[in-house]
């Protein structure tokens, strides 16, 4: 199952549809805080491998959900996504060059692509 919080309605929803696409099970955050509460559901903090998170949220970055949710569940994987420039991104702790980063806009087959290398555990440029 995958966390996908983007806090962009109509991006959310053709991320959702890319990823149910794909064969993948999809719970939807609208932003931050919604994200950290829908993973600390007890179903949730167990079943979910993946988190999409959009850098730039609000009430809580795409980092900060990580940081929180990583204290519950370090072994979660994490995508982060994002449309602003790399350092704008890096002012939020994400490095790019070391997480799992996708730049928006992306095409569906580049971001399932980049998803099964997450969860496959497949060495991939962002790895």
């Amino acid at each position: 199952m995958i966390l996908l919080a983007e806090d962009n309605d109509d991006v959310r929803e053709g991320l959702k549809e890319v990823l149910e696409t794909g064969g993948y099970r999809v719970i939807e955050a609208a932003d931050g805080a919604d994200a950290v509460r829908k993973f600390m559901e007890e179903e949730s903090r167990t079943s979910i491998r993946l988190l999409i998170l959009d850098v730039m949220m609000p009430k809580k970055n795409g980092k900060e959900v990580y940081d929180l949710i990583r204290k519950v569940r370090p072994d979660v994987h994490v995508l982060f996504t994002s449309g602003y420039q790399s350092d704008v991104i890096e002012r939020q702790g994400v490095e790019a060059d070391r997480k799992h980063f996708i730049v928006k806009p992306f095409s569906p087959q580049i971001l399932l692509r980049k998803v099964h290398q997450i969860l496959d555990g497949q060495p991939g440029i962002f790895a």
